[in-house]
């Protein structure tokens, strides 16, 4: 109730985008004492500048980034599964769900052994998922003043986001790890 919304546009309304404008945008946000960092943006290409801009702003703000909708298991190969920015180890990967009962939405991109453990990982990094919110018939804003019921992570991502921002009001944390462990277990 008592958050305060820092929009920041990095992408065009075409939905097209570069990692400098979006680098811009984290640390712009980071800059200006955004708490909690909601991504609903990502994609397969890893980026050494986006994760060190990331990893910034890892430092004062929590980041949650939607998991992508191509229904792609994290460790596929080729092409590779993971969705950046929701796969490094230090932002909140979030799927969606479908139901009330927390089942993985048919499209969305998934972390097939969970939030914890990743059987994935090379020398420089180590890939998941963490969280799975509600991402299917979720009412939202449309152009021209109108609500439509959209679907995909970028919709669950936000719902993650606010909850987290709820949260954050609510309790203190000495830390973002211990924020995670509360909500993964």
């Amino acid at each position: 109730p008592d958050a305060l919304i820092m929009p920041i546009t990095v992408m065009q309304s075409d939905g097209t985008g570069d990692v400098a404008t979006i680098i811009k945008g984290i640390d712009y946000a980071a800059a200006n004492g955004a708490d909690v960092l909601s991504m609903s943006i990502g994609g397969y290409q890893y980026s050494m500048a986006e994760e060190q801009a990331l990893g910034k702003a890892y430092a004062t703000a929590v980041i949650v980034a939607a998991a992508g909708n191509d229904k792609t298991d994290i460790y596929r190969k080729n092409p590779p599964g993971r969705m950046y920015p929701a796969a490094f180890q230090f932002v909140l990967g979030v799927e969606a769900t479908k139901d009330k009962q927390g089942n993985l939405a048919d499209f969305s991109n998934y972390d097939p052994d969970g939030p914890i453990v990743s059987l994935y990982s090379s020398e420089i990094e180590l890939n998941n998922y963490e969280l799975r919110a509600p991402g299917v018939n979720i009412l939202s804003t449309y152009p021209q003043g109108r609500y439509k019921a959209l679907q995909g992570t970028s919709m669950a991502t936000p719902m993650a986001a606010g909850a987290i921002s709820r949260l954050l009001q609510c309790k203190e944390y000495d830390s973002w790890e211990l924020l995670f462990g509360d909500l993964i277990h």
